[in-house]
């Protein structure tokens, strides 16, 4: 992988056992949030440090099975995501918000059957 970017981990996966030695942050290994954002404000300022996290790459290479694409689909979703406004939005008054906003009535007259002029009974109830 060409990229240099230290995951920074975190749940109850046990990722000494699938990744190799000094190559993840695992924010476990932190007493607090200040003292993670500290180290990782301290490795920005260090690229010594910094590029500590890659000495793995001596040692191990990467198979990746889906093939460089992957890695750059991975990387267009992550920028999708953060270009995108996904705001959750709440509505408070569902009427008011699909007759109005949504626009989901345009075409709800196009729609309407009169039902006089179906005979249910014929067609749908048997005797």
């Amino acid at each position: 992988c060409s990229y240099y970017i230290i995951p920074v981990v975190r749940g109850a996966a046990d990722y000494a056992s699938i990744a190799p030695p000094h190559s993840y942050i695992n924010v476990e290994d932190f007493k607090t949030p200040e003292e993670l954002a500290n180290y990782l404000i301290y490795l920005d300022k260090n690229d010594t440090a910094y590029l500590e996290y890659f000495s793995w790459k001596k040692d191990y290479f990467l198979m990746n099975r889906f093939g460089w694409l992957s890695h750059a689909s991975s990387f267009c979703t992550l920028c999708q995501k953060l270009h995108s406004d996904n705001t959750e939005k709440v509505y408070y008054n569902l009427t008011e918000w699909f007759l109005g906003e949504a626009q989901c009535n345009k075409d709800l007259n196009r729609l309407k059957i009169p039902t006089s002029s179906l005979n249910f009974k014929k067609k749908f109830i048997k005797n």
